[in-house]
């Protein structure tokens, strides 16, 4: 149904509601209009509604930035209906942190696995199509591109906490693809501080050290949980299933 709506967005609303009314307690009954969801089945609905966002995210169509140095970027993003597209952009960055947040508080192995290998797609996408376009025409209207960079904060700050949440765990299966959404995020993070910096509103990015947090919200340390004897044999195991 997901996959093939004829309202994607409405559609990602309902889906992202639907999750975020998904209880922790396994014996909870189903959201109400989504009798199949459940824990064993959310990272299911998280794949494919992860997907959704990055089809209708590269259905916009922004090129590539331009190769070619000295090339103006007006021009390079000219054939681009502006208005639209970055009506667009707002939805669906709206759309990605909401579905990131949607997680909150869950602790499964593969909902948190799900999260993190499908958003380092769209934050992919973004860094390479999105933020070079929004640069480009970030004088026309900076009040709202920074609005639409802090919607998506809280989505990177729960994408920080579940990649150490991998690492603390151990959970080798996860750990390529929780390194893969670190390296977006820190590209996101210096694209974003270079774009304020050119266009003169270095004073609108603030970096610090965040602290290191679970995916309950727990702070734990910044280091690799011990490799006791039960935590070996897990990830003996895991590599073996792998």
């Amino acid at each position: 149904h997901y996959s093939f709506t004829p309202e994607p967005l409405d559609s990602l609303s309902i889906g992202i509601s639907a999750l975020n009314e998904l209880q922790t307690d396994p014996k909870s009954a189903a959201p109400d209009g989504q009798p199949f969801l459940s824990l064993r089945t959310a990272p299911h609905y998280l794949r494919v509604l992860f997907a959704l966002v990055v089809e209708l995210a590269r259905d916009i169509n922004i090129p590539p930035p331009p190769r070619k140095a000295g090339k103006d970027p007006e021009e390079h993003y000219g054939a681009l209906d502006h208005e639209l597209c970055v009506g667009r952009l707002n939805e669906l960055v709206a759309h990605f942190s909401a579905l990131v947040q949607s997680m909150r508080g869950h602790s499964g192995a593969s909902i948190i696995s799900a999260t993190i290998k499908e958003s380092a797609t769209f934050l992919g996408w973004f860094n390479s199509r999105a933020l070079p376009f929004i640069s480009a025409i970030f004088f026309t209207d900076a009040a709202g591109f920074v609005a639409m960079l802090k919607t998506l904060q809280p989505a990177t700050r729960m994408l920080q906490s579940l990649c150490v949440d991998v690492k603390t765990k151990l959970q080798v299966g996860s750990l390529g693809p929780a390194s893969r959404v670190k390296r977006e995020l820190e590209t996101l993070l210096y694209k974003v501080k270079e774009m304020l910096q050119v266009n003169g509103c270095r004073a609108q990015f603030w970096l610090g050290n965040l602290k290191h947090k679970d995916a309950a919200g727990r702070e734990v340390g910044s280091q690799m949980a011990a490799d006791t004897p039960a935590l070996a044999r897990k990830r003996q195991a895991e590599d073996e299933r792998d």
